[in-house]
C-alpha cells in the first residue's frame, strides 16, 4: 500500500501547476496551499528538484515583504477560516524545508515576520472567545506557525488560552461527542484538527492524546449574550452525563451512525459523507488513519478497511489492520445532544445493504449551519442508495437562498405549520425501541413558527434584499412594506409536534401529531425525485398554481408548477430514481451512492380526506442571470426592462404597435455574482413567451408563424422547445409557442427582427424570461404535500424503499392510531400506537406490531411496553 500511495502523492505533486502570484487582494486560491503540502511530502520522499523549486517559489511569494502576505494581509481568496488552513499548510512546508539548504537567511526572516503577523491577527480574532469550525481552523494555523518558529510562549497561548485547543475541545464538543455544529464534515474537521495538534505537540513533550478537559455546563456554546443574528441559535440541548471532553469522543460519536460502507447520512449543512483515512477533498486534513494511529480502537479499522487507496493517509496508515467484531453499523442508536436517532431493520439472513436505515432528527440546532427541521425524517437509505439529504438542493453560503430556502423547514421531510419556519427550540426523545420485529422512536418539539429571515442573512455588505437578488441574477417579488432585511416576522403561538417512526423489515411508518391553539394549515411534506404516478380511489385535480404560495415573505414561493388535488386516503405516490450514468441527477447534490435503481412508494393513510399538492422544488440548475430586454418599433423603444431570470422572474407585456412597420425584440444577458465576487456561469434559457400580434379585427398571429430574422440569437431546438429538449416554462407558466432568444455572444445583444408591414397589427402581447426546469422534467425533485387545516392534525405515512419489486400490496388506516399492511408474501401486519397525543413529561407511549398469515395465524408479535 505504502509504495502505491506514495506514487499517488508524487503524481499529484508533479501535476500541480503553481500560477503566478496574484497582485491585489490575495495571493493564491486556497487549494494551492493544499497542493503545496502534498508536494512537500512528495519532495521529502523523492528529493525531486523540480518539486523543491516549486515549493521555494510558493513559500517565498507568500512571505515576500513587498508583494506577499505582509502587504496584502490576505493569503488566499476565501475567508479567515481558510486563511487558517492555508497557514497550517505553509507552516508544514516551512518546517519540512527548514534545514534543506534551499532557504537563505532572508527567507527565514521573512517567514518569521509573516508568521508573527498572522499569529497576531489570530490572537486578536480569538480574544472574544467565539467557538466554531472557523475559529478552530484559524487557531491551528497560528499554532502551527508558533511551532515552526519554536515559540513556546505563543504555542501555549494557542493551546491553553482563550479560543485555544482546550477551549475549543471543552466548549465545542457536545456531551454525546458530536461537534456542536452537528454537521458531519465539521465533526470530522474538528476531530482531525484536534488529532493533528496532538501529533504536532509530541516533539515538545506534550501528550494530548488522552487528555481530558472539563466539560462546560453553560446553556450555549459561547457563554454570554445570545447571538443578535435573527434565527441563529447556539443553545446546547440534551442531557449532561460526562464531566469531561476528549478527542476520542468526537471520533467515536460518528461510528454508530456510519453504515456498512462507512457512509453517514447528511445532517444540517452536510450531504452524505464517507468516513475516510484522510480528507478526500484534498485539504490534507486528518481523518481515521491518524485516529487509529493515535488511539488504536478496533472500530476505526472498520472505517479504514472500507476506504480506497486515495482516501488513506500515507504518513499515518498502519499496515495489517483487522476488522472489529462489534459492527456498530448493524444496530439502531441515538445521540441526544446532536439529536439523531438511527433505526435499522433487523431482518435475519439479510445482507447489511438490504436492511432499511432511517434517521430522525430532534436535537441541538447547530449554530449558523443548523437547519430548522426538528422532528423530521432526515434520511432513508437502502441498497447503498440515499433518497434525500438536507443539501440535495444546495445554494451556497453567499446567496440569499441559503437562509431563505435551503435551511428552512419547508425543504425537509416533516410536518410544517402555515408553510413557515420552525423556531429553534429544544426537542426530546420520548421513546426508543430496538427490537427484532421493529425499531421505533418518538420525538417531539414545541416551537413557534415564523417567516424565515427576509431575504436570508446579509451577504457581502449588501444593504437591501433587492440589491442582493439583483447581484445574484435572481428575481424575487419585493412587496411594499416588506420586513427589515434579514428579520423574521409573523410568529405563531407555540405548536406541539410529535413524530413516531417505526421501521419494519420492509417499510417505515410515520405517525405525526401536531397541535396549536389557533387554526393552521398543517402539511406533511415529502421530497423525492422522479415522480411516476399519484393514485387514490377518489382524487380530483382542482387547481394548478405557479407557486405553492405566492406570499413573498415565505420560502414556499420558490416551489413552483403546483398541481392541487382533493383526495381520499389511501393515496399512493410512486417515485423511481436511481444512481449511475443512466440516471438524471442534474441539480441534485448527493454522494457515495451505489449504482442502480431506487424505487419508493409513499402512502398517505391519514387523515381520510385532505388536499394533496405536488410541486417542483427549486433545484440548482445554473439558470440565474441578469436579463435586459427592449422592444423597439421603427427604431423607437416601446418597452424595456431588466430582472434576474431564473426559477422566478417573468415580465408580461401588452404593447401598442399600431402603425409600426419594423419590430425588434432585443435581449442581452450578464452573469450574476457568485461566492467571493466571482461571476457565475449559466445555461441557455431565455425565451420570448408565446409572442403574438393582434389586428383591429382581433385576429391573433403568433410570431412563431411569421418569418423573422435572428441576429446573434441561438435558435436552439425551435419553437416551443427549450435548449435542452424539454417544454418551455417561464416562472412555471407553459409557453408552447415560445421563441428562443438566448444571445450567442454575451458581449452583444441578440435581436429578433420581424416585418409588420402587411399585418396591420395594433397590439403585441408577449412574455419574457428564463426557462426552468431544463430539458426532460421526469426526474425533477418534487414536493409532495398532504395538507389539513385545523387546530390539530394527525398524519400517517408509509414509505417503502426497494430496488425492483415492492413488498407492499396494500396499506390502509383503521384509525389515526392503527394501520393494516398486506405484503406480497402473504403476511399481514397490524401496527397500533397509543398515547401519541398524551401530554406530560413521560407519556405512556406504546407501539405494537402483530404479524399474521393470510388465514389469521399469529406469526410474530412485539410491543414496546410488554416484553
Amino acid at each position: 500500500m505504502g509504495e502505491r500511495a506514495a506514487g499517488m502523492y508524487v503524481l499529484r505533486a508533479q501535476q500541480w501547476e503553481l500560477p503566478p502570484v496574484r497582485t491585489g487582494t490575495h495571493l493564491y486560491e486556497s487549494h494551492h496551499a493544499h497542493e503545496a503540502e502534498n508536494a512537500v511530502i512528495a519532495w521529502k520522499l523523492t528529493s525531486q528538484k523540480d518539486l523543491a523549486e516549486k515549493l521555494v517559489t510558493f513559500l517565498r511569494s507568500v512571505v515576500d515583504p513587498e508583494n506577499g502576505y505582509p502587504k496584502t494581509r490576505k493569503a488566499c481568496h476565501q475567508e479567515l477560516v481558510h486563511e487558517g488552513e492555508f497557514f497550517k499548510h505553509v507552516a508544514v512546508i516551512y518546517d519540512l524545508m527548514f534545514d534543506s539548504g534551499l532557504l537563505n537567511e532572508e527567507d527565514h526572516r521573512n517567514v518569521e515576520r509573516t508568521f508573527r503577523l498572522f499569529m497576531d491577527l489570530i490572537d486578536w480574532a480569538l480574544s472574544e472567545g467565539g467557538i466554531s469550525n472557523w475559529t478552530l481552523a484559524e487557531m491551528i494555523g497560528a499554532l502551527y506557525c508558533s511551532q515552526a518558529l519554536q515559540d513556546m510562549e505563543r504555542m501555549n497561548r494557542f493551546l491553553y488560552g482563550v479560543g485555544g485547543f482546550t477551549d475549543h475541545l471543552s466548549k465545542g464538543t457536545l456531551d454525546d461527542g458530536w461537534w456542536y455544529e452537528c454537521s458531519v464534515g465539521y465533526n470530522l474537521m474538528a476531530a482531525g484538527l484536534f488529532s493533528e495538534i496532538t501529533q504536532s505537540c509530541r516533539p515538545w513533550g506534550i501528550n494530548l492524546a488522552k487528555v481530558w478537559v472539563p466539560a462546560q455546563y453553560h446553556d450555549q456554546v459561547t457563554p454570554g449574550d445570545k447571538p443578535n443574528i435573527d434565527g441563529l441559535s447556539l443553545d446546547i440541548w440534551g442531557p449532561s452525563r460526562f464531566n469531561y471532553r476528549s478527542i476520542t469522543q468526537l471520533w467515536d460519536s460518528l461510528l454508530p451512525f456510519a453504515d456498512y460502507r462507512g457512509v453517514l447520512f447528511g445532517i444540517n449543512d452536510s450531504a452524505e459523507t464517507k468516513l475516510s483515512g484522510i480528507s478526500p477533498r484534498g485539504f490534507m486534513d486528518a481523518r481515521y488513519d491518524l485516529a487509529y494511529y493515535l488511539f488504536r480502537k478496533p472500530e476505526y479499522a472498520d472505517i479504514l478497511l472500507n476506504c480506497d487507496l486515495a482516501d488513506r493517509d500515507l504518513l499515518y496508515a498502519i499496515p495489517g489492520i483487522q476488522p472489529s467484531t462489534s459492527k456498530p453499523y448493524l444496530r439502531s442508536a441515538h445521540a441526544d445532544n446532536s439529536g439523531v436517532a438511527i433505526l435499522r431493520s433487523q431482518t435475519e439472513g439479510r445482507n447489511a445493504n438490504e436492511q432499511i436505515q432511517a434517521v430522525v432528527k430532534y436535537g441541538s440546532h447547530g449554530g449558523a449551519h443548523g437547519h430548522y427541521d426538528r422532528v423530521s425524517l432526515l434520511s432513508m437509505m437502502r441498497h447503498g442508495r440515499s433518497f434525500y439529504n438536507p443539501e440535495n438542493i444546495w445554494y451556497n453560503y453567499h446567496t440569499f437562498m441559503y437562509k431563505f430556502y435551503v435551511q428552512t423547514s419547508i425543504t425537509h421531510n416533516m410536518v410544517v405549520v402555515d408553510r413557515k419556519q420552525q423556531d429553534p427550540s429544544e426537542g426530546r426523545l420520548l421513546q426508543f425501541h430496538g427490537g427484532k420485529l421493529f425499531q421505533a422512536c418518538t420525538v417531539e418539539s414545541e416551537a413557534k413558527w415564523s417567516y424565515p429571515p427576509y431575504g436570508g442573512w446579509r451577504v457581502d455588505g449588501d444593504n437591501t434584499f433587492r440589491e442582493r437578488a439583483w447581484n445574484e441574477g435572481r428575481y424575487v417579488p419585493m412587496p411594499e412594506g416588506a420586513p427589515e432585511y434579514s428579520r423574521r416576522t409573523g410568529f405563531t403561538e407555540a405548536v406541539l409536534q410529535r413524530r413516531l417512526t417505526v421501521v419494519t423489515d420492509d417499510y417505515l411508518v410515520l405517525f405525526d401529531y401536531v397541535s396549536g391553539e389557533m387554526e393552521h394549515d398543517y402539511e406533511s411534506l415529502f421530497h423525492c425525485k422522479g415522480l411516476v404516478s399519484l393514485e387514490a380511489e377518489q382524487m380530483e385535480l382542482i387547481a394548478h398554481t405557479e407557486q405553492l404560495d405566492p406570499d413573498p415573505l415565505g420560502s414556499a414561493q420558490f416551489i413552483t408548477d403546483c398541481n392541487w388535488y382533493e383526495a381520499s386516503t389511501p393515496i399512493k405516490a410512486h417515485f423511481k430514481t436511481g444512481f449511475g450514468p443512466k440516471y438524471d441527477h442534474r441539480g441534485n447534490r448527493t454522494y457515495h451512492n451505489e449504482d442502480g435503481p431506487l424505487n419508493i412508494d409513499h402512502y398517505t393513510l391519514w387523515p381520510p380526506q385532505l388536499n394533496v399538492i405536488v410541486g417542483n422544488d427549486p433545484e440548482f440548475l445554473e439558470v440565474d442571470k441578469k436579463l435586459f430586454y427592449e422592444v423597439r418599433g421603427d427604431g423607437r423603444v416601446l418597452a424595456k426592462g431588466q430582472f434576474g431570470a431564473w426559477v422566478l422572474g417573468r415580465d408580461d407585456l401588452d404593447i401598442t404597435v399600431e402603425g409600426i412597420q419594423s419590430l425588434e425584440l432585443a435581449v442581452s444577458v450578464e452573469k450574476g455574482i457568485g461566492e467571493h465576487g466571482v461571476s457565475k456561469p449559466f445555461k441557455k434559457t431565455i425565451f420570448w413567451g408565446d409572442p403574438y400580434f393582434e389586428n383591429a379585427a382581433g385576429v391573433k398571429i403568433y410570431l412563431a408563424d411569421l418569418p423573422f430574422v435572428l441576429e446573434n440569437t441561438d435558435s436552439g431546438n425551435g419553437i416551443g422547445v427549450d435548449y435542452y429538449g424539454g417544454p418551455v416554462k417561464i416562472a412555471a407558466k407553459a409557453f408552447p409557442y415560445a421563441v428562443p432568444a438566448e444571445p450567442y455572444s454575451q458581449e452583444q445583444e441578440g435581436v429578433i427582427q420581424v416585418d409588420l408591414t402587411s399585418l396591420e397589427a395594433v397590439r403585441m402581447v408577449a412574455s419574457i424570461g428564463g426557462d426552468y426546469p431544463l430539458g426532460d422534467e421526469s426526474s425533477r425533485r418534487k414536493l409532495l404535500s398532504s395538507r389539513f387545516r385545523g387546530t390539530s392534525a394527525r398524519f400517517i405515512s408509509v414509505i417503502e424503499p426497494y430496488e425492483n419489486k415492492a413488498m407492499i400490496i396494500s396499506a390502509a388506516a383503521q384509525s389515526e392510531d392503527e394501520i393494516r399492511v398486506e405484503l406480497a408474501d402473504g403476511r399481514i401486519q397490524m401496527i397500533r400506537v397509543g398515547a401519541l397525543e398524551k401530554r406530560g413529561e413521560a407519556p405512556d407511549l406504546e407501539v405494537e406490531v402483530v404479524e399474521t398469515d393470510a388465514e389469521g395465524k399469529l406469526l410474530r408479535k412485539e410491543n414496546t411496553v410488554i416484553n
